[in-house]
């Protein structure tokens, strides 16, 4: 009976203390659009975590890819890497940026956009401001921070060194600009005076954000600011 009970706290603790990120919770909670897979079709589940096999109609998987690891079929057989497939990778499109800021940031998802995270005189009792956003902008009141979308045009791509769009012959990357925050209160570096801080994305969840902020110094790590 006490072997029972040490178990039952032992797991309740392990449940209690589990947080994700929200991309991989978004792409474990939607996945991708399941496929009418053919008799023995080698493919990805829809979770994007395993390797999978058409069995009777079914998918059913054949093996698990390592932790921060994904499954890519876009062009071949399945095999696990660090990049995502663009048939998951679309599926994260939808997560809204949440600016911590004054200043310019990476974009969490996509290589080929970021964002200007400021602030105006928002009057959060009419909902009005007194002076006009930008284009593109969405005021996040738990913030109190507007996000100005700044999409790359063409085959550009951001730069963190130089915070502006370069031309790039390469395709954008299936890899997050931002890694994935693990635990609540980690803290590393993106690039340059940028790091990030890991908080719950809101009060009452266990999903993760990673929230930049920019050292005033332009330097990491910053001092006590």
């Amino acid at each position: 009976m006490k072997v029972c009970i040490v178990y039952l706290l032992v797991l309740i603790h392990l449940i209690g203390a589990y947080y994700v990120d929200v991309r991989e919770a978004t792409l474990s909670s939607i996945g991708r659009a399941s496929p009418s897979c053919k008799p023995d079709e080698m493919l990805c589940s829809t979770n994007c975590r395993n390797i999978a096999k058409c069995i009777n109609g079914i998918i059913r998987t054949v093996s698990t890819c390592p932790p921060d690891q994904f499954c890519n079929d876009d062009n071949g057989p399945p095999t696990c890497g660090s990049s995502m497939g663009f048939k998951c990778f679309a599926k994260l499109t939808n997560i809204k940026f949440k600016c911590a800021s004054l200043g310019f940031f990476p974009d969490v998802i996509a290589c080929n956009k970021y964002h200007f995270c400021y602030k105006t005189n928002y009057n959060t009792t009419s909902g009005n401001t007194t002076t006009t956003p930008a284009p593109n902008s969405a005021y996040d009141p738990s913030a109190d921070y507007f996000n100005q979308d700044m999409p790359c045009d063409g085959n550009t791509f951001y730069s963190l060194p130089t915070s502006t769009c370069e031309p790039s012959t390469k395709p954008c990357p299936t890899t997050f600009p931002v890694r994935l925050c693990k635990t609540p209160g980690e803290m590393f570096q993106v690039n340059g005076p940028i790091y990030v801080i890991c908080q719950q994305y809101s009060d009452n969840d266990r999903i993760l954000y990673p929230f930049q902020y920019r050292c005033k110094t332009n330097k990491y790590p910053c001092p006590f600011e």
